[in-house]
């Protein structure tokens, strides 16, 4: 199977947004890790207690 330049790019493009978005939260985590979960929980609850 052969890729043209063109679906290689449609392919790629998202893929490397996608990775950079894993890439920045992952590090995000390994950061602040506590923080960033006990925040997460917090939002979590508030957003259940909406629905």
């Amino acid at each position: 199977m052969s890729f043209s330049p063109e679906v290689w790019r449609e392919g790629l493009a998202p893929a490397v947004v996608l990775g950079g978005v894993a890439g920045a939260s992952f590090l995000l985590y390994l950061l602040g890790g506590e923080k960033v979960s006990k925040w997460l929980e917090k939002r979590g609850k508030k957003q259940k207690m909406k629905d």
